[in-house]
């Protein structure tokens, strides 16, 4: 995770309509609608403001400029029709269809005094028309012709200081410069934050869906969100005023909300939070919880008071404070001081933990003069005033030894100005670099009764991506970065690319991985093999698209 940085949104004295922005001030009654100069008679509901967003009924519109408008109440969807376009809206769903084509709202159509709404740019532009704002009469024009440049929608320079993206096992996240939220990819848990989630086959000995409701491209969930954190099966986000929201899998308590339902929409469990790492919360005031701190409570604890900055790995969470120095709880091994030794004799705080090593839970100092902190599954990364890098923990630290445990810290560069989860790097001419290597999918043994053992080896990668020792470049020109089995990466153009494991679509390409289960017997053991069908992964970047 970056250093903790605070954005609070700009005070915007425009309202914006998808893309089409009338001022704040003006009444839902003062705002109209022209279509070739004449303007639309609303019988019913009138264009409204909610939440700062302008929403116009559908039918009034559309009826006007020719559409046959048809309702189905069963599937709450709205079919519009004329000639050789047909538009398909359904409540409470951003996306829409053009022809098949899929097209993004900028909030979903909703249903307001019993007439559905939405904002209209998106679908208008979709059948070929052109939309603009007039401020001065609080006019949406809607035009068969080019609109003069002073009725085109005003332009506000993308705020990229905004940007975030996050990467959890199998899903993705991002924020957008007008501080929107994306998901997509895996939605096991309902970890998109959608509503919904993907079910699988009851007594399958594997994972066999039986209802796919994951998300191959981005989807908009959230507005005004100023940071995120992905993990496994659950997400994290923080709005402009310091709420904190999370959803997804909670069977551990790790969403912070006193129970361990999961939970398919966010929902807001603490305020004043400044920032987040996976199953962390760092207040404004300085003071870093653990999410599912309590075993009995499955509520936030607080691990440490004065952080500037803080990071959360698999076992263990480091923090920096105000004074640069680094400390940590969790599994010694993972914390940089650890000498590998089992039979290290306990001191304050450590316990014996035959399965992983020792495990301390009063915070330990690690070193000092300490910029940045940056953890991986089992590894921590940190800069230093410096701007020396060092990392320790299990697996490729980038330092070019071929040491898969490393518990002591190791220089790896002095060429880096950010680090970035999943061992990446950015250096003063904001050059990519990462090391390491990707996780493949696992093989599953059963018994005789059909049960499941445990997973065997890595398999069906499908990824041609070799390993790297040492830092290594990846692209130039980059913004923000985060990585873990696939890397999403936002150049300074503001265009969202990725690559890596593709499995639920995770890269926001549209598509996902294709496979099949082989069953493969070794004398005495059932192996469960995927197989891939269709290899949809990515060994490079790929374009996803823009998040302006």
């Amino acid at each position: 995770m970056r250093s903790f940085k605070r954005f609070f949104a700009m005070a915007m004295a425009l309202a914006m309509m998808l893309g089409i922005f009338a001022p704040q001030m003006a009444y839902a009654n003062d705002i109209g609608v022209t279509i070739d100069g004449v303007a639309v008679v609303f019988p019913d509901a009138r264009p409204q403001i909610v939440d700062g967003r302008t929403l116009v009924p559908v039918r009034a519109v559309f009826e006007a400029v020719g559409f046959d408008v048809d309702w189905d109440a069963d599937t709450r969807t709205a079919t519009l029709a004329r000639g050789g376009d047909t538009v398909i809206i359904t409540i409470g769903d951003a996306v829409f269809t053009t022809n098949g084509q899929s097209h993004t709202l900028d909030v979903p159509a909703q249903i307001i005094g019993g007439s559905t709404m939405l904002p209209i740019r998106a679908v208008l532009e979709s059948v070929g028309y052109f939309v603009g704002w007039d401020a001065a009469a609080s006019l949406v024009l809607v035009s068969t012709e080019p609109l003069p440049e002073t009725a085109q929608t005003p332009q506000t320079p993308p705020d990229a200081s905004r940007v975030r993206v996050a990467v959890g096992d199998s899903h993705s996240m991002a924020i957008h410069a007008d501080g929107s939220l994306w998901t997509w990819g895996d939605n096991s848990f309902g970890q998109l934050g959608n509503g919904r989630f993907t079910r699988y086959q009851e007594g399958a000995i594997i994972n066999q869906v039986a209802v796919n409701n994951d998300e191959h491209s981005p989807i908009r969930i959230m507005e005004d969100v100023v940071e995120i954190a992905a993990g496994v099966g659950f997400s994290m986000a923080v709005t402009a005023n310091g709420d904190l929201y999370t959803w997804g899998v909670n069977d551990r308590g790790q969403l912070g909300n006193g129970t361990t339902t999961n939970v398919h929409t966010p929902q807001r469990i603490m305020q004043n939070v400044a920032q987040i790492d996976t199953g962390i919360a760092l207040t404004t005031d300085g003071r870093l919880y653990q999410l599912s701190g309590s075993e009995q409570e499955n509520a936030p604890s607080l691990v440490a008071s004065n952080v500037r900055s803080a990071a959360a790995g698999h076992g263990h969470i480091v923090w920096v404070t105000h004074d640069n120095r680094l400390y940590g709880v969790g599994m010694v091994q993972y914390l940089g001081f650890y000498d590998g030794n089992p039979n290290l004799s306990p001191i304050w705080g450590w316990q014996a933990r035959p399965d992983r090593g020792p495990v301390t839970d009063e915070p330990v100092h690690i070193l000092s003069d300490i910029q940045d902190v940056v953890t991986g599954w089992q590894t921590t990364h940190v800069l230093t005033t410096s701007g020396r890098m060092y990392g320790w923990g299990l697996g490729d630290i980038g330092d070019g030894v071929n040491a898969f445990h490393t518990t002591l810290p190791r220089f790896v560069t002095s060429d880096a100005t950010t680090i970035f989860p999943g061992s990446m790097l950015l250096t003063s001419d904001n050059s990519l670099l990462r090391w390491g290597t990707f996780g493949g999918s696992f093989a599953f043994r059963t018994d005789r009764d059909g049960h499941t053992i445990d997973a065997g080896g890595q398999t069906m990668d499908g990824l041609n991506i070799p390993r790297h020792g040492v830092p290594t470049h990846v692209m130039d020109n980059v913004l923000v970065a985060a990585g873990s089995r696939h890397i999403l990466i936002v150049d300074r153009d503001l265009n969202l690319w990725a690559f890596g494991n593709n499995q639920f679509g995770q890269l926001g390409t549209g598509v996902a991985n294709v496979y099949e289960i082989r069953t493969e017997n070794d004398g005495e053991w059932d192996w469960h093999v995927p197989v891939y069908v269709e290899n949809n992964n990515a060994d490079s970047p790929v374009l996803v698209g823009s998040v302006r």
